[in-house]
């Protein structure tokens, strides 16, 4: 064999390997951290009602953790791809589920006061992003063909967040039916 033909070989192996690190290792990496991520939230919240933010027994706190259980129960099959068929459906079918999550959440968070009401939203508001960051970032392909080349195009922490705001309102619209699901999965 010639030079050629052994630095052919190597390079197949190497990206052999590094196909497989990246297709199929990250993705068991990027599942592990989305639950470690929601565990760290759920804890948060945890630590916050224990200080007296809230009683354990209260329907939004239950309402929130079974959500975040919901999300850790079948975090595996969430993906961008599954997320943008469900958009797709729910523009289309309007899909009646039998509890709206926004609308059991205004009732269950009516007789909190405000800022009550305000805390536990943000730690909704930070449960979506961390699936957005899970929906995004779970993807090798789009990783590699669309973000990496982005933002290493542009950089910076900023653009970073601009994109993530438009990504947000994209989605927005259906979280209400995720919510929904994993809720009642979380149960």
């Amino acid at each position: 064999m010639d030079g050629i033909s052994i630095t052919c070989i190597y390079t197949l192996i190497s990206i052999l390997i590094l196909g497989y690190l990246f297709f199929w290792c990250y993705r068991s990496y990027s599942l592990a951290r989305f639950r470690q991520d929601i565990f760290d939230l759920r804890d948060q919240l945890f630590e916050r009602a224990y200080k007296g933010l809230i009683s354990f027994e209260h329907p939004a706190y239950g309402m929130l953790r079974s959500t975040m259980n919901g999300f850790l129960r079948f975090g595996h099959m969430l993906s961008l791809w599954q997320i943008f068929i469900l958009m797709i459906i729910v523009r289309k079918e309007k899909m009646n589920l039998p509890h709206s999550y926004e609308q059991e959440w205004e009732k269950v968070t009516r007789d909190l006061d405000d800022e009550v009401k305000t805390q536990l939203n943000q730690y909704r508001g930070a449960l979506h992003f961390i699936i957005l960051k899970h929906l995004i970032f779970s993807s090798p392909l789009l990783m590699l063909t669309i973000f990496a080349p982005v933002i290493a195009y542009f950089g910076g922490k900023e653009f970073c967040k601009a994109i993530v705001e438009r990504i947000k309102r994209f989605i927005n619209p259906p979280t209400n039916e995720i919510d929904s699901i994993a809720y009642a999965m979380g149960r």
